[in-house]
């Protein structure tokens, strides 16, 4: 005599052939298993001693015709409808999917786009460009970093340049930021410095000073900006500077960097 899970899987097997959209059948027999188990169980609590062959044959029966039930079913489970929804999801899945390559995929394939996002290359030019103008006694990766809740700041590339009786400092920054809905950090007018020697270095946007220090930014995307600071007039005897973002009357971001050693250019 078969057990009651086999004769289960035929009453699902026997409703399931009436119902014409296929996409359904396995949440159609998940739920007629689920009826047919609760009604089992039902019936052997109040009779414990009922054969369970029989109690199986008594859980079915009390379904229903299972030809009667499939029809009703199938007139639920509608094949139209039931595809437009399959197809409807797949659209927007499709969208979905092109828009995040519609995003990203410029980055892959754009061996520029992608040195721009990743690397300090755009940067390297301006500051060799610099480096022309006055002798200088550092070039090298700093590696200066912090990190916020949100964002994480990295010091790359440092240029340190001797000026008559003064230092000049230049170096790239990159801010990377792992949720693309961030705002990129403006930091073009909120960061000042002071170096080992105590002497502060106010932006040049910040009102009645003569500012020595500027950053602008420049490449972004969606999960990096790059940005370019210059620091000039530092004493010749200071040995490294920081670079200190507090526009909102907290400081967020101190980024040390040394004005001695690394690579000179010769």
């Amino acid at each position: 005599m078969p057990n009651p899970e086999e004769h289960f899987s035929r009453y699902c097997d026997q409703v399931c052939a009436h119902v014409r959209f296929r996409p359904d059948h396995p949440a159609i027999r998940a739920e007629l298993m689920a009826h047919l188990e609760d009604r089992y169980r039902a019936i052997l609590d109040r009779q414990p001693n009922l054969p369970l062959f029989e109690a199986g044959d008594r859980a079915a029966a009390a379904m229903g015709d299972p030809a009667e039930l499939g029809r009703a079913l199938d007139a639920a489970h509608s094949p139209l409808l039931g595809w437009v929804q399959i197809w409807v999801h797949r659209l927007l899945c499709a969208v979905a999917a092109a828009t995040a390559l519609l995003i990203f995929v410029p980055y892959i394939l754009s061996p520029d786009l992608l040195s721009s996002l990743w690397s300090r290359q755009p940067y390297d030019e301006f500051l060799l460009n610099e480096a022309e103008e006055a002798t200088v006694v550092a070039d090298f990766d700093c590696g200066a970093f912090v990190s916020t809740e949100d964002y994480t700041f990295t010091v790359e590339r440092t240029v340190v340049q001797q000026r008559d009786s003064s230092l000049s400092l230049y170096c790239t920054i990159h801010a990377l930021h792992l949720n693309p809905w961030l705002r990129n950090p403006y930091l073009d007018d909120g960061v000042w410095a002071v170096d080992d020697l105590g002497n502060r270095h106010p932006s040049w946007e910040e009102p009645d000073y003569d500012g020595t220090l500027s950053v602008w930014s420049g490449f972004s995307s969606p999960f990096r900006t790059h940005y370019i600071a210059a620091v000039n007039s530092i004493p010749a005897e200071a040995s490294e500077i920081t670079l200190i973002f507090d526009r909102y009357g907290k400081n967020e971001i101190y980024l040390t960097i040394p004005l001695r050693g690394g690579e000179s250019d010769g």
